[in-house]
């Protein structure tokens, strides 16, 4: 086995959290996972990297959290690996979009914060996270959303369909869309929802073309006024 990835018995104590794309953990689940682990054993050991006198989690935050916070062990197995930020930051998003289960909006701001930090194109955090870059794609629109909406979505009281066609609208529409679906009573099917969004997405579509209408009314106006004898033709021509 390599050096690298030998599993060697590391303090709790000096094993500290990395820049986790996952930020709620819930109680429940680690109260589960902590049972499982009571039971059966750690069945795969964490990976971490050194970083000063602590070693940083790369992958298995929860597994420590479970062992250290409610089992209290005082040591867990681990691999220790020599990882620049952009290669840890690769393992996270692989490790906890397929194993940690982020809300769709955790994972929408994971691939946004590797493309801003790191670079990488839509099509490079699929390949890390082994998914498709349309799934990226569509996961980045949902940070399009109200913060009321993508809280929604966090909650898991709006279905991430759902969510993917309120992109579509702005801010105010995608208010109208969830007053309009909270006075349902019962959960349209995403079919009828996408139905309701079309329609008022053509509204929000006639709306900007009657505003833009004001504006360029407004721009005009100011152009009449500003010349010398008021005629359009003359501002027209000027």
């Amino acid at each position: 086995m390599s050096e690298e990835y030998k599993v060697r018995e590391l303090e709790t104590a000096k094993i500290v959290p990395g820049d986790n794309d996952r930020q709620t953990f819930e109680e429940q689940a680690l109260q589960d996972l902590a049972r499982s682990i009571h039971k059966d054993g750690l069945i795969q050991p964490v990976t971490v990297r050194p970083k000063g006198q602590v070693y940083q989690i790369v992958a298995g935050e929860r597994r420590v959290r479970a062992v250290s916070q409610l089992l209290k062990w005082e040591t867990i197995p681990a691999i220790v690996r020599d990882l620049s930020d952009e290669e840890a930051a690769g393992i996270m998003l692989a490790e906890n979009v397929h194993r940690e289960e982020l809300s769709p909006i955790e994972e929408a701001r994971a691939y946004a914060k590797r493309m801003e930090e790191h670079s990488w194109s839509a099509a490079e955090c699929g390949r890390r996270a082994k998914v498709s870059d349309g799934r990226v794609r569509s996961r980045l629109k949902l940070l399009e959303l109200a913060p009321e909406v993508q809280q929604l979505l966090e909650t898991g009281n709006l279905p991430i369909g759902f969510g993917e066609e309120l992109a579509r609208l702005d801010g105010a529409h995608q208010r109208t869309v969830v007053t309009w679906l909270s006075n349902q009573r019962s959960r349209p099917t995403r079919e009828t929802f996408a139905a309701y969004v079309a329609q008022v997405y053509e509204q929000q579509a006639q709306t900007r073309i009657f505003d833009m209408g004001l504006v360029l009314q407004a721009g005009v106006v100011e152009a009449i006024e500003q010349t010398e004898d008021g005629r359009l033709w003359h501002c027209l021509l000027y």
